[in-house]
């Protein structure tokens, strides 16, 4: 949708009525909500982050968008008893250079709220692709890209073209709620601004967004220039800045955060991150940025905080787990036995000298042979590739072994990985297609673990003739894969269908019905999936709610890969 250039950020016609000191533009957009719920185009949105609260789960909802009429406008105004022949003149003159739609998300259907819940609310605001794009776009290029220069980020911040920006789409958002604020410190949520500079360690730019661009510093009449809040939990484990510090390992980080806390008065003793939590997301485990210090063994941390905390130095004060050692560990290439649990640490870990198929091979039948693994139902555990970048293509035979090994486990799967090139995903796709086509088993075929998630990235561009090839037999064998899938409901899919993004690209290029099938091959097993659960599995009702809601991303797939917003819209 074209801007115009007096308001590239925010909707003109919107903005006509924000800057008009006797209209109230809640009313006005609360006017068209009745028709653009019966005549808006419907599609199912999610939440961009989880619910805060008692449910940890992102909510699906409803989003209905309209492109609104001059009449439209015109009407809601007389209704409000608004109209004067200036406000209808600009109001005209506007939506001449600029589309106006409006949305509502719809937050209250019983159908996606848990255990019926009917206490969702609906949420009106403008729709203005562009303006949430650029706003993004320009934070990126001035304030993220420059992380490490904080004069550019201090020189972008007193540019009033920029602060107009942020004060536009700020007021774009609901004001008076907190949780939902349009503000620059909540960009990429956990890898914010403010978490950014803590893990890389810039120091400098640290120290002046602390001095200068929090809501201490610049107050609630400026709330749009805040690009850091320290005390602010963020994500699933609600993590402030200092237990960010303290799990990176970096104690000038850490010093600097809590100078700042003693500055302006703020007790740090109490802020507490969820260190673990159940299947349904209730918290078992919660840590202040003290324990987690003496957790990691982060010991320079933890005398930081100790005078904080009112607790005794350590000797040998020394961080024995920084953020370095930690990525460099998590990039060994290694073969795990694991839960399926993802803050657990691994069951058992061979690591890996060579990266060849059959050390892999070897290491994986290590893994299923230790006493660790003989200690659970397979059914409790899988195998992990992890970080390997494999210097060959597995042959068939070896990917054959791989799920033989593997059979009735969790999962295989492989986590950071690179395969050589397109041709193991090809041969892995026969050998569970085989597996799929084969009468003998229950639940699951024999000789297959629950789930094969092998698709990865591919280090290798083969010639466009034999990559030609392989695609037409992987577009066949997609569309025996959905078609086999549902025969066994103890089969919960293959990642991607077992090939590599790049490839599914090339596919959707070959005509409708590969294009789907590919899409297919993603998501078929949620539904004989969902059809076979059985109730006794889960003993909560809410539980089964979650339960329910593993169809909610093929629905969101139909909608994304075969309707177009804009082509739609435009249409109108």
């Amino acid at each position: 949708m074209a801007s115009t250039s007096q308001t590239s950020w925010t909707n003109a016609s919107v903005d006509l009525l924000r800057s008009n000191p006797h209209v109230d533009c809640k009313p006005f957009l609360k006017r068209l909500v009745p028709k653009t719920l019966e005549n808006g185009i419907r599609f199912v949105s999610q939440q961009s982050k989880v619910t805060e609260g008692v449910w940890n789960v992102r909510l699906d909802a409803w989003c209905y968008i309209r492109r609104v009429s001059e009449d439209d406008v015109l009407e809601a105004l007389r209704d409000l008893g608004l109209s004067t022949p200036e406000l209808r003149n600009a109001f005209r003159e506007c939506m001449k250079n600029q589309a106006f739609y409006h949305v509502v998300i719809r937050g209250n259907d019983p159908k996606f709220m848990p255990l019926g819940v009917q206490d969702g609310q609906d949420v009106v605001t403008t729709y203005c692709s562009e303006r949430v794009d650029l706003v993004h776009e320009e934070v990126e290029k001035y304030l993220f890209d420059e992380l490490d220069n904080p004069e550019a980020i201090q020189q972008a911040m007193t540019d009033p073209a920029f602060d107009q920006m942020l004060e536009r789409y700020f007021a774009a958002g609901d004001t008076e709620q907190e949780e939902t604020l349009h503000v620059v410190s909540r960009f990429r949520g956990g890898s914010n601004l403010l978490h950014s500079c803590i893990k890389e360690g810039y120091l400098e730019t640290l120290q002046l967004v602390l001095d200068k661009y929090t809501l201490e510093s610049h107050g609630r009449d400026a709330r749009w220039r805040v690009l850091a809040e320290p005390l602010r939990p963020c994500g699933k484990y609600k993590i402030t800045a200092f237990h960010r510090a303290v799990y990176d390992g970096q104690p000038k980080c850490l010093e600097e955060l809590v100078q700042w806390a003693q500055r302006h008065g703020h007790d740090i003793t109490q802020l507490r991150n969820v260190e673990e939590r159940t299947r349904l997301g209730d918290t078992l485990k919660e840590l202040s940025c003290l324990e987690l210090a003496e957790q990691e063994s982060n010991l320079a941390c933890y005398n930081i905080l100790a005078p904080v905390f009112g607790v005794p130095a350590k000797h040998a004060g020394v961080d024995a787990n920084p953020r370095e050692a930690r990525l460099a560990l998590r990039m060994t290439p290694r073969v795990e036995l694991a839960t399926n649990d993802l803050e657990a640490e691994p069951l058992k870990t061979v690591g890996l000298t060579s990266l060849d198929w059959q050390s892999v091979l070897d290491a994986v039948k290590v893994v299923c042979d230790s006493n660790e693994c003989r200690a659970r139902a397979a059914g409790e555990v899988l195998v992990r590739l992890q970080s390997i970048c494999f210097a060959s293509d597995a042959t068939e035979r070896q990917l054959d072994e791989l799920l033989t090994e593997t059979e009735g486990m969790l999962a295989v799967e492989a986590n950071s990985c690179t395969m050589k090139s397109d041709r193991t995903g090809l041969l892995a796709l026969r050998v569970v297609v085989s597996r799929l086509s084969d009468s003998q088993g229950e639940h699951l075929p024999h000789r297959m673990p629950q789930k094969v998630h092998l698709a990865s990235k591919v280090d290798e561009e083969l010639s466009p003739e034999e990559q030609a090839v392989i695609d037409a037999e992987v577009a066949q064998l997609q569309a025996k894969f959905t078609d086999h899938c549902g025969s066994w409901p103890g089969f919960l899919g293959a990642r991607n269908g077992l090939i590599s993004v790049k490839q599914r690209q090339r596919l959707s290029s070959r005509g409708d019905t590969v294009h789907a099938a590919s899409l297919a091959a993603i998501y078929a097993t949620r539904v004989h999936s969902f059809v076979g659960h059985d109730r006794a599995e889960d003993d909560t009702a809410l539980g089964e709610w979650m339960r329910q809601r593993e169809l909610m991303p093929l629905a969101r797939a139909v909608y994304k890969n075969f309707f177009s917003h804009e082509q739609l819209l435009n249409s109108e």
